[in-house]
């Protein structure tokens, strides 16, 4: 069975020069590192890749996740390797993130993303459609556990929703 986390960002700043440079404010990165403890269970004690947007916030969140998997490791270090992948970029559609996480053959990762497409992500994958976006409610640092044997539209089955 595969694993995969989808996250949202943690708590950034309103304001910045542009909305790809807001940064996490210091709550943001506390409840980044917060979900370390349920990353590591969720994974049994292996390093799955972090796969986050380019922008500023979900770059410095997995930053935070990594840096906390590595200090609640038990025995040895989870050595989490971290990715910028452009199609996490909250304006594309969740049907290209689920094409993306399907030829990319991704077996054990946390994705990291904004809002509305988490949300959106999440119905798609979980029940087979969009439709059900509100079922699937993301604040800052939220992450959706999942497992699935197949990446296809309601192919994965919700283990957990937890919020910071």
């Amino acid at each position: 069975m595969h694993k995969l986390i989808v996250m949202r960002h943690g708590h950034a700043e309103s304001f910045a020069a542009s909305d790809r440079e807001r940064v996490l404010t210091a709550r943001g990165e506390a409840a980044s590192r917060s979900q370390a403890a349920l990353v590591a269970n969720f994974f049994a004690g292996s390093s799955p890749a972090i796969y986050h947007s380019p922008f500023v916030r979900t770059t410095q969140t997995a930053a935070q996740l990594a840096a906390a998997l590595s200090a609640v490791a038990t025995g040895a270090a989870l050595d989490c390797s971290r990715f910028a992948e452009p199609q996490l970029l909250g304006n594309n559609s969740p049907q290209a993130v689920l094409r993306w996480l399907d030829q990319s053959g991704i077996k054990q990762a946390v994705i990291i993303s904004h809002q509305p497409l988490v949300s959106i992500l999440l119905s798609l994958l979980i029940e087979g459609s969009t439709a059900a976006a509100r079922q699937y409610p993301m604040s800052p640092a939220s992450a959706a556990l999942l497992e699935f044997e197949c990446a296809g539209a309601g192919c994965f089955n919700l283990k957990a929703l937890q919020h910071a």
